[in-house]
């Protein structure tokens, strides 16, 4: 749904990573509409009695199973989830909603005797459709709720959780190299997979998995030693502009040490580490925008 004020006024800048206690709430609300559903029922429902079936939903039972699976949730004394400042524990909560999902549909009413009375009363029994079509209306609402708070992350067809790329960005960073040297190719993609993931410790490995590419790519030509490779490098991309070589050797310099001064490649200690993912936005897109230039030229050899 796009509402008028995204029309008048664009959509809000999705920058932001927090999950306070409003949009806690509204993926909570999301939670109880499916579940008020049956849409959890297949994974956690009631069977009929006497008969067989699933007759209703067991928010007990679904709850066991979600503590099974993320052991810091918690409940308040009315058995909603409780708020969390660990954004974390709240998007596990949507991952596992996600894959239990499903579109529930009446398929009968069945009658049977109740208790000692034997008086006939019925029961509604669903199926559950395999279409996915439950999942995607639940994707649907919970990225909306995203973007209309300007939250970084978006939950995929997959299940997986992962942060928007700016709009400029995506060629930047989604874009498959297929040079000659598949390990370098395989270095890349794997930091492009890390980089857009929702936890921090895997944009780590995205930034370490940059820079190891960027070691990679400066030893390109077999046979050569590594500062004379990179200056062949350099050499073919500068297209024999000299101003514009002694900048490309310059930010390559540069690039080297923040890998050796920075908690990238080494984690001796007195390395600077990194703090946020603001910080791991500003080295990753400065380093693929430095190594796109020399990828895309590799590629066309």
């Amino acid at each position: 749904m796009k509402y008028f004020s995204d029309t008048e006024q664009g959509e809000k800048e999705r920058v932001s990573e927090k999950i306070t206690k409003d949009i806690h709430n509204g993926i909570v609300a999301i939670y109880e509409k499916y579940a008020s559903k049956n849409a959890f029922s297949e994974s956690a429902g009631v069977s009929c009695p006497d008969v067989p079936g699933i007759c209703g939903f067991d928010k007990k039972r679904f709850f066991q199973l979600v503590k099974a699976h993320i052991p810091k949730l918690d409940l308040d004394d009315s058995e909603r989830i409780e708020y969390n400042s660990d954004k974390y524990i709240i998007l596990d909560f949507i991952q596992f909603c996600y894959s239990h999902v499903k579109k529930a549909t009446t398929s009968a009413h069945i009658p049977y005797e109740y208790g000692l009375t034997g008086n006939v009363i019925s029961a509604t029994s669903y199926t559950f459709d395999e279409s996915d079509s439950g999942k995607e209306s639940f994707r649907n609402d919970i990225n909306t709720l995203f973007r209309r708070n300007g939250i970084i992350f978006e939950l995929k067809e997959t299940g997986a959780i992962e942060r928007t790329i700016p709009l400029g960005l995506v060629p930047l960073v989604s874009k498959l190299y297929t040079t000659k040297d598949v390990e370098l190719n395989k270095l890349v993609k794997e930091a492009f997979e890390r980089f857009v993931q929702s936890k921090l410790e895997d944009r780590t490995v995205a930034l370490e998995k940059i820079w190891d590419a960027f070691e990679r790519m400066k030893t390109y030509y077999v046979g050569k030693k590594k500062k004379e490779s990179i200056e062949e490098l350099i050499k073919e991309v500068s297209n024999e502009n000299e101003p514009y070589s002694k900048l490309l050797d310059e930010e390559a310099k540069a690039l080297t040490n923040i890998g050796n001064d920075f908690r990238i490649r080494h984690h001796e200690t007195g390395k600077n580490k990194i703090m946020d993912n603001n910080q791991i936005d500003y080295f990753f897109y400065r380093m693929v925008s430095f190594m796109s230039l020399f990828l895309k030229c590799l590629e066309n050899k």
